[in-house]
């Protein structure tokens, strides 16, 4: 069981109609009872700058999502690939890295968010 849950959403064509289904059932579940779990946020991954139709689908995201889309967006980088095929975190794998430098601002985000709910649980 978890209480938050962050989504990715590759930034690809087919990532604005599955954010909505997504949504959907999010909250049927929420509405049926079925789930407690707050979504925390939503992380925009796979971006290639040159690519156009990435920021096309994140500016998107970021209209259709505005409080829960994250800042930090997760770029397109192999040393992702490279750090799962050794088995290893991309962190560990190539720290100095821009996509490490990235998931660090991610997590950043992340525990952000995290207080802003302890001090609404508190209040």
């Amino acid at each position: 069981a978890s209480d938050f849950i962050i989504s990715t959403v590759s930034l690809d064509i087919l990532s604005v109609d599955s954010m909505a289904s997504l949504m959907n059932f999010y909250e049927s579940l929420k509405s049926k009872g079925l789930s407690s779990a707050v979504l925390l946020g939503l992380l925009r991954t796979m971006y290639e700058p040159l690519h156009k139709m990435c920021d096309v689908i994140s500016s998107e995201l970021e209209h259709s999502f505005t409080d829960l889309i994250f800042k930090t967006v997760i770029s397109y980088n192999p040393k992702v690939s490279e750090a799962s095929s050794a088995a290893c975190p991309v962190l560990l794998y190539d720290r100095s890295s821009k996509v490490s430098r990235e998931y660090l601002s991610f997590c950043a985000e992340v525990i952000k968010r995290l207080l802003k709910w302890q001090k609404i649980a508190e209040n």
